[in-house]
């Protein structure tokens, strides 16, 4: 049985010891995913800290989860499968992560040398969701497909001015 993860790792002593932290987070304990998206597995998640570079110690990983959904297209359930790694640059302040050169990932900010790793993990699953659910076209429920319009529509604004000023002008004599 794999444990649950600690909400919080003590970032310097597990990057020198190079801590690999592997568990499981309930989906209780992921409250800020919210309609149309339920969380209803459980996060599996596999992280490392590395210090190669100190300069630049960083947390690497993976995390693995299904999502259930809402597809906004036929209202019918549907699960999102997120598999996604990740690769986080720690730094202690806001200011660090600005001078940084975190070109290859993002930065994982410390709070009083403490990583949130329910927080970042959490964070990682609400990047890794579509913004709109919907289902591939041949496994959605819709009757029919809604076609969206990609012309704008024109609106002439000054399509009745001529003939009012006509009007206008003729009033004034």
């Amino acid at each position: 049985m794999t444990e649950e993860l600690p909400k919080y790792i003590d970032a310097r002593r597990a990057l020198e010891r190079r801590i690999k932290v592997t568990g499981k987070l309930s989906a209780t304990r992921l409250g800020r995913i919210a309609e149309p998206f339920r969380a209803q597995e459980q996060v599996s998640v596999e992280a490392e800290f590395d210090n190669d570079d100190p300069r630049r110690p960083r947390l690497t990983g993976v995390l693995r989860t299904e999502v259930g959904a809402t597809c906004q297209r036929c209202l019918e359930p549907m699960v999102i499968i997120i598999d996604r790694p990740f690769n986080a640059a720690i730094v202690k302040s806001t200011d660090d992560s600005q001078k940084s050169d975190t070109d290859d990932g993002d930065a994982l900010i410390l709070e009083n040398d403490q990583v949130d790793l329910e927080q970042y993990v959490e964070d990682e699953i609400m990047l890794s969701l579509p913004m709109i659910p919907l289902h591939d076209t041949e496994d959605c429920h819709a009757e029919e497909p809604i076609e969206v319009s990609t012309r704008p529509q024109t609106k002439k604004a000054f399509l009745g001015l001529a003939e009012l000023m006509e009007a206008q002008k003729g009033d004034k004599y």
